[in-house]
């Protein structure tokens, strides 16, 4: 068969796709299913441990001071948060845990947020009371490690604040880590990740498929290989 010149066009690739949209929607369905299976039980889960602290400000009751001291406070919070992170707690509760990674990685275990998690028009947080969130793959491991943190956060801030031999504003624990639950992985993240894949993969493989056979997918194309045929067979009857 003699292909046709410029083609397929867009729209012949169109109709391959219409043509095949039963086969392109199975597959679609077909890699969301398998994504969202395979991240439920294929990958490892986590666990997240939490504790909290308070952020105090010594000062006199007078109602000036008390608010000075919760401002000051609530600003310092920002800092407390860059502090668990930091190499000064990370370092402290690996060696005392004796765990098995660098600091940086124990950093990216840890977050730190206020309770509630709002700010105020000056883009400092409005509470003064703090979470601490520890995860890992091992359920005691992690409350450990989120206790640990947070004992070494509760010293490092103690020690920031030193002012005139006295502890300066710090941190006080409410409540410590006691249990760590497993974190629910949004399996539809991994279903629409599958599905793209799918779709995109499965498109593909229909357009190179209908591409690659010797088959009419226009009528067009028949009136072209008529007048080609017309135009051949004229030439070969010319003297």
């Amino acid at each position: 068969m003699r292909p046709p010149v410029g083609v397929p066009r867009v729209r012949d690739y169109w109709r391959m796709l219409v043509r095949s949209w039963l086969v392109i929607l199975c597959a679609t369905g077909l890699s969301a299913g398998a994504a969202a299976a395979a991240g439920v039980f294929l990958v490892d889960p986590v666990y997240a441990a939490s504790t909290q602290v308070f952020a105090v400000v010594p000062g006199d009751a007078q109602t000036h001071a008390a608010y000075e001291g919760n401002r000051g406070a609530s600003v310092r919070a920002q800092t407390y948060a860059a502090l668990a992170t930091s190499s000064i707690v990370t370092l402290r509760t690996i060696d005392e845990l004796g765990l098995q990674e660098t600091p940086a990685e124990l950093a990216e275990r840890i977050s730190v947020r206020s309770v509630p998690d709002t700010l105020s028009r000056f883009n400092f947080p409005v509470s003064v009371l703090m979470g601490v969130t520890v995860t890992g793959g091992d359920p005691d491991g992690t409350v450990a490690v989120a206790n640990s943190v947070t004992a070494n956060l509760i010293a490092a801030s103690e020690e920031l604040e030193w002012h005139d031999s006295a502890a300066g504003p710090a941190l006080l624990l409410i409540d410590d880590a006691k249990s760590a639950p497993e974190v629910p992985r949004p399996w539809w993240r991994d279903a629409g990740t599958g599905a793209a894949l799918g779709l995109v993969l499965s498109a593909l493989a229909v357009l190179a498929l209908g591409a690659g056979r010797d088959r009419i997918l226009d009528r067009d194309q028949i009136g072209y290989l008529a007048t080609g045929s017309t135009v051949g067979e004229r030439s070969e009857d010319a003297p």
